[in-house]
């Protein structure tokens, strides 16, 4: 950006002992340009853009480095900027650097949900959806119906903790867990995020709770549900999951 002096409002001021001079160029009422330099003549080595405050309480000042390697320009984008937008550096010719316009990253934020009483029957029929009814850490962005989580668009890195204890029976009990993603509308086995499947194993009521967890991310182009189940794999005794044993944690990065 080149700014032209307008031929008024020039000022030339000394800082005494120092041995620098400050030349000030008013462009408009309210903009000026700051340029220093010794008082032999040598070449301009710092300047400055300064833009007034309306009621002329003070100044906001654009400041030159005081060495460059090389001069360049800064283009900006022809379009206005939206809020939260920020501005990078899109291409770069002969020191011209152009800007353009850009959503600025998401700050991380946490939502948690988690199993505040004990629920469910665990049995080999069919895969359960863990039954999160407490909302631990809120966000606009997660969403839990019945333990079904849906997310808005975006990235997200999701930690799970699931600890299942028999409720009748006394034998040996081996129990399965998974999380689904439903991608495509309807749930099915297709669903199922890859490495999340996870087994546990209780010797017997007594002494069987048994907790896993898992890991993942979710990278979704829109509004996606996701949930956490589990299920009995071998054995006879059914399961239930335990208070304050089975929570999610859902953490947004991008």
């Amino acid at each position: 950006m080149t700014l032209m002096p307008s031929g008024r409002g020039e000022s030339v001021e000394s800082d005494v002992g120092t041995g620098i001079d400050r030349e000030t160029m008013a462009v408009r009422d309210s903009v000026s340009v700051l340029r220093s330099y010794h008082n032999e003549g040598a070449d301009v080595f710092a300047g400055s853009l300064m833009l007034q405050a309306a009621d002329a309480s003070g100044s906001v000042g654009i400041v030159a480095p005081d060495t460059l390697a090389a001069s360049y320009d800064l283009v900006f984008p022809e379009s206005p900027l939206s809020a939260g937008d920020m501005l990078v550096v899109d291409s770069v010719t002969d020191n011209v650097a152009s800007l353009i316009s850009q959503t600025a990253p998401i700050v991380s934020t946490i939502a948690r949900f988690s199993v505040s009483a004990t629920a469910g029957t665990i049995d080999a029929s069919s895969w359960y959806t863990v039954s999160f009814n407490r909302e631990d850490e809120g966000q606009s962005w997660a969403s839990n119906s019945s333990g079904e989580i849906t997310l808005d668009a975006g990235t997200y890195l999701i930690t799970a903790d699931i600890t299942v204890d028999e409720s009748s029976g006394n034998n040996r009990t081996q129990f399965e867990h998974r999380a689904q993603l439903n991608t495509t509308g309807s749930w099915g086995a297709s669903t199922t995020i890859d490495g999340t499947l996870r087994k546990s194993y209780s010797r017997n009521n007594a002494a069987g709770a048994q907790s896993v967890s898992m890991t993942f991310i979710v990278d979704i182009a829109s509004a996606t549900a996701f949930r956490i189940q589990s299920k009995r794999d071998t054995g006879v005794s059914d399961g239930e999951w335990i208070a304050d044993g089975n929570s999610v944690t859902i953490l947004r990065v991008a």
